[in-house]
């Protein structure tokens, strides 16, 4: 509900909580937009193709290619925000996934480099004081990781 507030004007008054505020009046203008060309290729297809004997008859005609124009623009314009939604909420996940796999790399990557940091210090050590060997436990480093989180 929280989007609702930071509609303008008769937006507020439509449930909006699952639109986005940015796309909300777009996807309405796309309806209202549908609507009418659908209305007007209606009203045309029964003036001109038509050939009903009465006024009602047309009139009928005319009201239920309305109908008809209205009802498939509120289609397409709710399966196209069901299609975005539904993408943002894929690419959301992805994105998690994508960047808890990078901080993964990234920690693996750091240990690495630190774990042969320290060998290269242990090397240094025991050749600058071989007596140290024996007396010296080596670090732990390889096999014996902290599992990350």
């Amino acid at each position: 509900m929280a989007n609702q507030q930071r509609q303008p004007g008769f937006l507020q008054r439509i449930p909006l909580e699952s639109i986005s505020p940015r796309l909300a009046p777009w996807g309405l203008a796309l309806h209202a937009g549908l609507t009418l060309g659908g209305s007007a290729w209606g009203i045309r297809e029964a003036l001109v193709n038509g050939g009903y004997a009465t006024a009602y008859e047309l009139y009928q005609a005319i009201g239920i290619n309305t109908l008809l124009a209205f009802g498939l623009s509120t289609a397409a314009v709710v399966t196209t925000a069901e299609v975005i939604d539904s993408i943002m909420v894929i690419a959301h996940f992805v994105g998690k996934r994508m960047k808890a796999q990078g901080i993964a790399e990234g920690i693996e990557q750091g240990r690495a480099g630190k774990e042969a940091e320290v060998a290269q210090w242990y090397a240094r050590l025991l050749d600058a004081h071989p007596e140290l060997k024996d007396a010296i436990e080596p670090p732990p480093i390889g096999d014996a990781k902290p599992k990350a989180e």
